[in-house]
Order: structure tokens, then C-alpha cells, then sequence
């Protein structure tokens, strides 16, 4: 039974985390003026393929028809946390903004120059870190 749990826990897990982290970077960047609701569904939807290819492309020999299956629910949780932190954020009117709160900013490059520094830094960290132990 415990084997039975892991497992399915590794089933989802996996797909869930994938899922995570690629809608976390996507959120930056797509559907920037969408409103809430089908922005979430961009982000999320493109980080459900993501998962999928990977467990399509890269999974478990013969086991790879789960993959697709397998991402559904945690796209799902995560499709449901993007859409209520987007809703949070959503002002209909921009002339009902309250004095001192700035929107934020729509121009998709900018979060994508955020991302790829982001990841430039990580590399960066990495590199330092090889170099330092003398490989």
C-alpha cells in the first residue's frame, strides 16, 4: 500500500512541480493585458504542455501515455492559484485607482529580460561555485 502511495505521489508530484515553476516564469511574460481568468489559463496551459512533453519525450519507458494524465491535476491547482493571484490584481477602470498605487508593468519584455537575468544569475552562481571547488 505505502509503495502504491509513492508511487502515485511521484506520479503527480513530478508533473506538479514541472507545472510550477514553468508558470512561474511564464507569469512575467504572456498574456500580460489578458484578463484574469484567460490569462491563468495561457500561463498554466503552457506549462501543462511543458509537462506533458517531458513525460511524453522523457519519461519512464512504456509508460509514457500517463504523462498527459498525470499533469492534469496539479495544472489544475495551479491553474486555480494563478487566476485567484491575477483576479487579486485586476483593476477593470484605470481611472478608479486609488492615489500612491502603481499598476503594474505590461510590457512583456521586460519580464522576460527579468527571467533571462534571472537565469543569467543562477549561471552565473554555478559557474562561480565549479570554479571555486577547482573542476
Amino acid at each position: 500500500m505505502r509503495d502504491a502511495l509513492f508511487i502515485g505521489l511521484l506520479l503527480v508530484g513530478i508533473p506538479f512541480v514541472i507545472i510550477a515553476f514553468v508558470s512561474w516564469l511564464l507569469h512575467y511574460f504572456v498574456a500580460l493585458n489578458a484578463p484574469p481568468t484567460r490569462r491563468a489559463a495561457w500561463t498554466v496551459g503552457i506549462a501543462y504542455v511543458v509537462a506533458s512533453a517531458f513525460w511524453l519525450f522523457g519519461g519512464p519507458e512504456g509508460d509514457r501515455w500517463e504523462g498527459p494524465f498525470a499533469a492534469i491535476p496539479g495544472a489544475l491547482i495551479a491553474f486555480w492559484w494563478w487566476r485567484d493571484d491575477f483576479r487579486r490584481g485586476w483593476i477593470d477602470d484605470s481611472d478608479g485607482v486609488p492615489e500612491g498605487v502603481e499598476l503594474a508593468n505590461t510590457d512583456w519584455r521586460i519580464g522576460l529580460l527579468g527571467v533571462g537575468l534571472l537565469i543569467a544569475v543562477a549561471a552565473l552562481k554555478v559557474f562561480l561555485r565549479q570554479a571555486s571547488a577547482g573542476r
